[in-house]
């Protein structure tokens, strides 16, 4: 057997599930729920991260014309209405990056902590010098409350570093 004719075993497989699942719930449908994947593996770049990061897809329901309707849960009604305002470009946004071509409807529905959270690129540590934090702390000697002292010097010190990841 050479090395090109493994990958064609894998997929045979795999292309008669799918062939099994087309005659059990239709080809519109499993079309349907591909496109629905691909929506929400590229959500955050369809709505944006503000918005990826208070939002998630739940489903596309097919409707009786052949179309379907987008339903998605978001954190606060103001987002609902964004999504509305946006919808267009949604949908266009949907036909580019799944295939889905006719989104009829997009409705909305509050949940509380809908979404995944957004994690912020990991930023670089910002180093900063022994001497810079014994000069920080050399200002802040005359504070007499020991905690009030420790939460200023932890301020500098972030102001510290801040400055020097900008300049």
């Amino acid at each position: 057997m050479r090395s090109g004719d493994r990958g064609r075993d894998r997929q045979a497989p795999l292309q008669s599930v799918v062939a099994q699942f087309a005659d059990i719930l239709g080809a519109d449908r499993i079309a349907l729920l591909r496109g629905e994947a691909r929506l929400r593996r590229h959500w955050p770049e369809i709505v944006g991260v503000m918005l990826a990061a208070r939002s998630r897809l739940l489903e596309l329901e097919p409707l009786g014309d052949g179309s379907c309707c987008m339903w998605v849960a978001v954190d606060h009604p103001y987002l609902a209405q964004q999504l509305r305002l946006m919808r267009d470009a949604l949908r266009q946004a949907c036909r580019r990056y799944s295939g889905v071509v006719r989104i009829a409807k997009i409705r909305s529905r509050i949940e509380v902590g809908a979404g995944r959270a957004y994690q912020s690129p990991a930023a670089t540590k910002v180093v900063v010098s022994w001497h810079m934090r014994r000069m920080a702390a050399q200002e802040l000697r005359p504070v007499a409350d020991r905690a009030l002292r420790r939460a200023m010097y932890r301020a500098r010190v972030c102001q510290l570093a801040s400055a020097e990841a900008v300049g």
